[in-house]
């Protein structure tokens, strides 16, 4: 017979398990009801507390774990700096450790976290997070806070970006210049990130009560020929068409060749000169001025670092779980 786990008992009194963890721990401000439901929850599954593990887990250091997915993109190396200077300054050390987000890999990495004593984890996921990952570190009965570009609908102790308000930013600045004609490419169909800022993308256009018709989407997939004749093809058969929005940087280039192979040039008269103006999302990696300068969306990283340093130290203290925590990029232009 399997283990009852905290994660059992959080699923039967209908919980999350940060909050079973609090009951069991004596902490945090939990109702009455909500203690009682997770108390027969207990009973009714004979789940066994061990008081003397807990004891030694609540010997901590002064030590944080700082897992992270990969280390070899702007997203993940600026999140580092920033949360080792945060913690610094709280008086915390860190111990990162890097792997896959697999169930035995994560397990792996928190056991050793474990007999390290850490005080907290923060996890940084440069994807989507899934329901086991959120199970597995819920289940470590440690203080611990994720950051991660995208996902996370639902959970708490989370710090994400907002892609859907990021395309309405993006759109809004292009309506504003007076661009009716745009389209948005450079991601594909199971995207969720890009399936999130088209669907702000076209909310821009409705809010201004324009026909979204005039709001024409291109997916990509790995096909850069076929990528490069839809995107030919569209700009060909609709010359009003005034600027381009970019998913990715590697889309802006292209969009940026074939604007240039048509005979039409980048910049912001779309009336006289009949330019094409491209705008981009900012993605992982920071792009070089040098190769091309485009409008763009910062993500702000050491915003989600701080406020993720903030959550996971009130956590330490047996604070409730925050809500999940959207930021938005910031217009650069």
């Amino acid at each position: 017979m399997a283990k009852v786990s905290i994660v059992d008992v959080a699923r039967v009194a209908g919980v999350s398990v940060s909050t079973v963890s609090l009951v069991l721990r004596k902490k945090g401000h939990i109702s009455q009801p909500t203690i009682e439901r997770v108390l027969r929850a207990i009973d009714e599954l004979g789940y066994i507390y061990n008081q003397s593990a807990a004891n030694l887990r609540s010997q901590k250091s002064n030590l944080i774990g700082l897992f992270f997915e990969q280390i070899d993109s702007d997203f993940s190396i600026k999140i580092l700096k920033t949360l080792i200077k945060a913690l610094d300054k709280e008086g915390f050390t860190v111990m990162v450790k890097t792997g896959q987000l697999q169930p035995s890999q994560l397990t792996s990495l928190l056991n050793e976290f474990k007999t390290q004593h850490v005080a907290g984890i923060i996890l940084v996921a440069s994807g989507a997070l899934d329901e086991p990952v959120a199970q597995l570190m819920a289940a470590t009965e440690l203080p611990y806070q994720i950051i991660a570009s995208q996902g996370g609908e639902g959970m708490s102790d989370i710090v994400v970006c907002d892609p859907y308000r990021d395309g309405l930013t993006l759109t809004r600045f292009l309506l504003d210049m007076g661009h009716v004609t745009t389209l948005f490419l450079g991601g594909g169909s199971r995207d969720p990130v890009f399936s999130k800022r088209a669907e702000g993308y076209r909310a821009a256009y409705r809010e201004r009560g324009m026909p979204e018709r005039k709001a024409l989407i291109i997916t990509f997939d790995t096909d850069l020929v076929g990528q490069r004749q839809r995107l030919e093809s569209a700009l060909r058969s609709d010359n009003s068409i005034s600027a381009l929005v970019c998913h990715t940087f590697a889309a802006a280039m292209l969009a940026t060749q074939c604007i240039l192979k048509l005979g039409y040039s980048i910049g912001k008269d779309f009336i006289l000169a009949q330019q094409k103006y491209v705008v981009c999302f900012q993605e992982m990696d920071r792009f070089s001025s040098e190769v091309i300068e485009l409008p763009h969306l910062l993500l702000p990283l050491e915003a989600m670092a701080h406020q993720a340093v903030h959550q996971l130290l009130e956590r330490i203290k047996g604070d409730s779980p925050q809500p999940l925590q959207a930021f938005v990029g910031d217009l650069i232009c």
